[in-house]
């Protein structure tokens, strides 16, 4: 899968392509996963806070205004469609 903007950028490079883990449909553990919240779908960063709070964080410092918590009475509206597992960056030159 191809990553969709640079809200992840360092993490995932804009030009990569990424391996995913279709099996995990739950909040496992800290890691960067696509899910949709409250009707709209992002790659994010999600990381398990205090009091059973998931923290949803761009790795790229520029969007950190787009970070937000989900407290465990919001759950039920995330859907968690998978983790990713690994990036390869493309680098791709003129010949």
């Amino acid at each position: 899968m191809p990553p969709d903007g640079d809200l992840m950028e360092l993490t995932i490079p804009k030009r990569s392509i990424t391996l995913i883990k279709t099996d995990i449909d739950k909040f496992q553990d800290n890691g960067v996963y696509l899910i949709t919240f409250d009707g709209y779908t992002y790659i994010k960063r999600l990381a398990r806070g205090k009091s059973e709070l998931i923290k949803i964080i761009s790795d790229n410092k520029l969007y950190s205004y787009t970070d937000f918590d989900i407290t465990p009475d919001e759950l039920d509206r995330l859907i968690i469609h998978f983790k990713f597992w690994k990036a390869l960056p493309l680098d791709f030159f003129d010949i």
